[in-house]
């Protein structure tokens, strides 16, 4: 693979992940969730971890060091969704080079 295949293959790649990375950050810093984090951006952060592991993690240590209850669990299981995906690909992968 030629270094420019992969720059075209990865350029949407980078796209996506600075998106995302925006909305978490717009997320985070909203003034809405001083109270608690509304059932559907739980959703889309368990969502986003489980296929972005690495915005999982991020999301997860963001959410796990804060010290409301709710901010912890939903930390917590940023953090599950990463390892559970990580897991599942290397799974997969030893399987498919089985």
């Amino acid at each position: 693979m030629e270094f420019e295949e992969l720059i075209c293959i990865l350029q949407p790649v980078i796209l996506v992940l600075l998106a995302i990375g925006y909305i978490i950050q717009k997320i985070i810093n909203s003034k809405s969730m001083e109270k608690e984090i509304d059932d559907t951006t739980v959703l889309l952060l368990y969502v986003l971890s489980f296929f972005i592991p690495l915005a999982g993690f991020i999301v997860g240590a963001i959410y796990a060091s804060k010290d409301e209850k709710h901010y912890k669990h939903v930390g917590k299981n940023c953090l599950i969704f990463s390892v559970i995906n990580i897991v599942l690909t290397l799974v997969m992968v030893v399987l498919l080079l089985a």
